[in-house]
């Protein structure tokens, strides 16, 4: 069978490791006071905050001179050890000091601030705010002036926004979940840019701006942020963390937006400029074209008198060539003519028109009578015909 421990032992194990523990041996605790009692010149209290509970004594050697008021911030100083009778633990204080709300908000705002440097949020690149946006995506109270404020502005200045509001708590204990809540809700939207904002008030008032939820939600927001809280003189945690900050509400939709009439006033300058430059092109190509344009001219000039030139070199050409050519066929001629004269005077033929005749035999010519012998038949040729023949 596993031991089985007693309670005893238990407990006493679990002193060991809280009253060993360096990080819970004379350290330092900050919280609002409640519960606060005195028994036999020991001080019994508590301190809490928003989430968790911390018991407290101080015994009677070191309570001489203190006096704690339900609700007052404070900060003491002391080791955590366990009650063993009650199962429980508390803080034996040494030392008791009144910081007020004012001191509270100026550790929490310390604490918050150290993770924004520890985990890199304020060393990130700013993204682009857009020239022109469409979409606006506000986050503030559907009640508050900053939101009047903010839409008066953008209607004045550039009329062709779309507003989507995000409505939140600003103040008070729900703010932190409402605001948290809202900046979630504007990821879901297809926005150019987002603006968290509210108007001025104490400190208090301004404080779920400081929290370490809203920052962290705000930092993982992936449009472009531009927080306006406050007045002048008031600077929260969200807007370290945000694109650009502006001191109020109607700063913060300035900033957002274009003027209308100062757009218009560049684009037109813009166009002037344009236009100026345009006509100064044209004017420049103008000239250009009027230079080619008498080049052009002085070269057809020219081409034509080479062309004319050419025309009469061709003329002269044609006509000696006409000259050279009516000679050639007239000597060709004479010489036709005095071929066929003497192809006439070759033709075997031309004697039998006076009366002669041919014979042959065989196919062949007779010239003397040697070639013939009594018995041969031959061919007797004359101009009207041919007649067979036997030599006797």
């Amino acid at each position: 069978m596993e031991e089985i421990k007693s309670v005893s032992e238990l407990t006493s194990y679990i002193m060991e490791l809280i009253e060993d523990d360096p990080y819970l041996t004379n350290v330092w605790v900050y919280g609002e006071v409640s519960n606060y009692k005195v028994r036999n010149s020991h001080i019994f209290f508590s301190l809490k905050d928003d989430k968790a509970k911390l018991d407290c004594v101080i015994f009677g050697g070191k309570s001489r001179g203190i006096k704690l008021i339900e609700g007052n911030v404070v900060a003491a100083r002391g080791d955590v050890k366990v009650y063993p009778p009650h199962g429980t633990y508390r803080m034996i204080c040494e030392e008791v000091r009144y910081i007020g709300r004012e001191g509270l908000y100026s550790i929490r705002y310390k604490r918050v601030l150290e993770k924004m440097m520890k985990e890199g949020w304020l060393s990130r690149p700013k993204k682009k705010l857009p020239e022109y946006p469409q979409k606006i995506g506000v986050i503030t109270s559907r009640d508050s002036a900053a939101f009047q404020d903010i839409l008066r502005t953008i209607k004045e200045r550039y009329p062709f926004v779309e507003i989507y509001l995000f409505h939140t708590q600003v103040q008070g204990e729900e703010a932190k979940k409402n605001l948290v809540e809202a900046i979630e809700k504007s990821k879901e939207y297809d926005l150019d840019l987002v603006i968290l904002a509210r108007g001025g008030g104490s400190q208090e008032d301004l404080w779920v701006f400081n929290e370490e939820e809203v920052v962290e939600a705000l930092v993982k927001l992936k449009h472009p942020v531009i927080t306006g809280v406050g007045h002048e003189v008031d600077r929260v945690l969200v807007d370290f963390i945000a694109d650009a900050s502006a001191h109020t509400p109607t700063a913060a939709a300035e900033m957002a937006v274009p003027n209308i009439r100062e757009v218009y006033e560049r684009f037109k300058s813009t166009f002037e400029e344009v236009r100026g430059k345009l006509s100064e092109k044209f004017e420049n190509f103008e000239r250009k074209l009027e230079n080619v344009e008498a080049i052009l001219s002085a070269q057809c000039e020219i081409l034509l008198l080479k062309l004319k030139e050419y025309e009469n070199k061709l003329k002269t050409i044609r006509a000696r060539m006409q000259i050279t050519m009516f000679r050639k066929v007239k000597e060709f001629s004479q010489k036709m003519d005095n071929v066929g004269r003497i192809l006439e005077n070759l033709n075997p033929k031309k004697p039998l028109n006076k009366g002669f005749a041919m014979i042959f035999k065989n196919g062949r010519l007779i010239t003397s009578s040697s070639l013939l012998k009594k018995g041969d038949r031959v061919c007797i040729v004359m101009r009207d015909g041919d007649r067979e023949a036997v030599i006797e």
